[in-house]
């Protein structure tokens, strides 16, 4: 083979593999900023999802011995434990109290604004959230700067998988991830939420739909 033409094809692929990296990383990122209403029929509701998840724990009460010549204690024994049965049936009705997390589940207007690596989240008018995430997964750092603090908790936010994820610590304990996936073709937005407490009985998912505003 020539030289010159052996040169021509190194040229050619050197000017296709500049091309592949000359793509900007941010390419295959979601593009989630705009207004966004929710859509009730599609969505999971807040207040069902929640209920019943506090559990009662129970301080041991000592143990009555029925052997005794003491015929007052089985019955009371009995009375404590009809108490105990009360109070885990009123738990089971009962929402737990999640603080600012409830503006996230029960906002029907979202609004989202991505500009030079940052986003920024309001809901409904009433909280307000900005994040710098970072790409392909989480990222940690000694000093912790990736976390952003505001009223739910110390959140760290990534794209992966062009979805974006927030993982949060809450306060005073537990966990939430949130995870905003975007679907052009149909200009949906859907948030799936999953809050993981130690004192509830199981962990909550909840999923919120979004449809995009009218384009002007």
């Amino acid at each position: 083979m020539p030289i010159w033409s052996l040169l021509i094809r190194c040229c050619l692929m050197l000017s296709l593999v500049a091309l592949l990296t000359s793509v900007p990383a941010r390419a295959d990122l979601p593009e989630l900023s705009g207004q966004w209403t929710l859509l009730p029929d599609d969505s999971d509701n807040p207040a069902e999802a929640l209920k019943g998840l506090v559990v009662i724990r129970r301080t041991p009460r000592a143990k009555v011995d029925d052997t005794a010549s003491q015929p007052g204690q089985s019955t009371q024994e009995r009375y404590w434990e009809q108490q105990d049965m009360v109070a885990e049936r009123r738990a089971f009705g009962t929402l737990p109290d999640i603080g600012a997390i409830q503006q996230v589940l029960d906002a029907t207007q979202l609004t989202i604004a991505q500009q030079g690596g940052t986003v920024t989240m309001d809901y409904d008018a009433k909280l307000a959230r900005s994040f710098k995430p970072t790409e392909g997964g989480p990222s940690y750092s000694a000093k912790g700067d990736e976390f952003t603090t505001d009223a739910i908790g110390a959140g760290l936010s990534f794209y992966r998988e062009g979805k974006l994820v927030v993982e949060s610590i809450l306060a005073p304990r537990g966990r939430m991830v949130e995870t905003y996936q975007l679907d052009v073709a149909a200009r949906r937005l859907t948030l799936k939420v999953e809050i993981k407490n130690p004192d509830w009985l199981i962990t909550a998912r909840i999923k919120r739909v979004f449809s995009a505003a009218p384009r002007p």
